[in-house]
């Protein structure tokens, strides 16, 4: 039998409940989780070898921003290619998420339902 893929996501939420939450349930649902509390260590984390196959990003942090950590992620060539699902519970901030289409996949609104959570993860994470 072949060994059970993981899907290994990086969550970028500076809201310690918040990201226990999407965590708990992530990982109840067999995937591997890292957290970054802003957009800084998260780029700190990828710099130093995580390779998630998918970033689930807030956008409204203090620190280093997740508009602020995007631009950073598109400018750096080993980085660039990791898909960035937008968590956001601010509707003006996914609507200018939309807008601007800096590359984003998808877009999860707050609170997350684990369904659509799962599907994209599905959609952005394919068995290896």
């Amino acid at each position: 039998m072949g060994r059970e893929h993981r899907h290994s996501v990086l969550i970028v939420e500076d809201d310690r409940s918040c990201g226990e939450a999407v965590t708990t349930l992530l990982e109840l649902h067999g995937s591997a989780v890292t957290v970054a509390k802003d957009g800084q260590i998260a780029l700190d984390q990828l710099r130093q070898g995580l390779k998630p196959c998918v970033i689930v990003l807030d956008l409204m942090m203090p620190g280093k921003t997740g508009w602020q950590f995007r631009e950073e992620q598109l400018g750096d060539a080993a980085l660039a290619a990791v898909p960035v699902i937008v968590m956001s519970g601010s509707s003006p901030s996914i609507e200018k998420a939309r807008q601007l289409r800096v590359g984003l996949q998808d877009f999860v609104e707050k609170p997350v339902h684990l369904d659509r959570l799962l599907t994209l993860l599905a959609r952005h994470c394919p068995e290896r």
